[in-house]
């Protein structure tokens, strides 16, 4: 399985790997930076880090477990990545994005045997991480979820006050980069 996972590497970074409890679910998940995505066979979500265009401010989500700033989900059919991205963005936050590219990947991998619903990509799947800029809120937007619970601003200078993985606060340092390389004040 390592050997598979080399492949799915190349061309990427790895930045940070931590194994995670997901209900019953032990897995390995490993974040790559990236500009090109991994097999799409094997992708099963979309999701994005949204910054305020000057990068000071990062949109962040309340779910049942905790905090998080990556919003997104599984792709519906006949959708591409991105507008599975802009869709779930809408859906989960009431605001609508702008892409602007892809920061990186989520590499998930099962570490014990299937579990009943696992999908055929079993023992791998990916997730792919946009960064996109808000365009406009409509709280009509928003999709009943039992999962997100709402959504706010936070200043991405106080971003360990919140208590992220590591891997979510690089993908927002990523993010800023872009942007400053961009010509924006990203700090």
């Amino acid at each position: 399985m390592a050997r598979r996972g080399t492949v799915w590497s190349r061309g990427a970074v790895l930045l940070s790997e931590q194994q995670i409890q997901w209900g019953l679910v032990a897995l390995r998940v490993r974040f790559y930076c990236a500009s090109e995505p991994p097999p799409e066979r094997a992708i099963t979500s979309a999701r994005a880090i949204i910054l305020k265009t000057d990068g000071k401010e990062v949109l962040v989500l309340r779910d049942r477990q905790g905090l998080h700033v990556l919003p997104g989900g599984r792709r519906e059919p006949g959708e591409s990545l991105e507008q599975t991205v802009v869709r779930e963005v809408r859906e989960e936050t009431g605001w609508t994005v702008q892409l602007s590219e892809l920061v990186g990947w989520l590499h998930f991998h099962h570490l014990g045997a299937p579990s009943v619903g696992v999908h055929s990509s079993y023992p791998d799947f990916f997730q792919l991480v946009y960064w996109a800029t808000p365009v406009s809120a409509n709280p009509a937007h928003l999709v009943p979820d039992e999962n997100e619970l709402g959504s706010f601003w936070w200043s991405t200078d106080d971003l360990q006050s919140l208590e992220l993985p590591v891997s979510q606060l690089q993908l927002i340092r990523l993010a800023q980069s872009r942007l400053s390389a961009r010509g924006h004040s990203a700090t």
